[in-house]
């Protein structure tokens, strides 16, 4: 199975739109593509919807007569060469990272296989839930990032136990990932207490 997160303020509260498509691996979705979007060049939007600069690769294929890639580094130069981005490409072997932007705002689209998303499921859980409601419930004890990340304090603004956390999922001046606004917390602030 392959997973598309595409990661676009246009696609609702949670700015995310999330598909499945039934195939073996990353390599071998686009090499159906290849051939498939001669026949239809709606073939990769009819799979996961509308996509900023993806149909490029397969235009470029039908156009320029390339040779369906046989590895993914074959891929992988396939589509630094020809794939409409503008911003950032990494790929491997199980995943497809792409950052880029529609000239008004900053997108961002995943493709990745079902044994990247089991190996990191840390990282995916959230990518692949696709409602735009997190799940009820609530766990025990207090919260560590995984990583160092650096969290702006807004100040003491609450003299209880805890904080509250928040990460804006927002965009503005044509920013929708704006590098320079990370998490913050509110200070002495439980979530129970954050409206008051």
């Amino acid at each position: 199975m392959l997973h598309l997160v595409y990661r676009n303020p246009y696609e609702g509260p949670s700015g995310k739109r999330v598909r499945r498509v039934d195939a073996p691996s990353l390599l071998a979705w686009f090499q159906r593509g290849w051939g498939a979007s001669v026949a239809d060049p709606g073939w990769a939007e009819a799979q996961l919807g509308p996509i900023y600069g993806l149909a490029s690769i397969f235009e470029a294929a039908a156009r320029e007569r390339l040779p369906v890639p046989q590895s993914w580094q074959e891929l992988h130069a396939y589509l630094r060469a020809h794939l409409y981005v503008e911003g950032e490409l990494r790929m491997d072997a199980h995943s497809l990272r792409v950052l880029t932007d529609d000239d008004e705002l900053d997108l961002a689209y995943l493709l990745f296989d079902d044994e990247l998303a089991r190996r990191s499921i840390d990282r995916c859980a959230y990518l692949l839930h696709e409602p735009w409601r997190l799940p009820d419930g609530e766990a025990s004890g207090g919260w560590a990032a995984p990583e160092d990340v650096a969290i702006e304090s807004l100040g003491g603004v609450g003299a209880g136990q805890g904080c509250c956390y928040a990460v804006l999922l927002t965009y503005y001046d044509s920013d929708s990932l704006p590098p320079d606004r990370g998490p913050c917390r509110f200070e002495g602030i439980d979530l129970p207490g954050l409206v008051a």
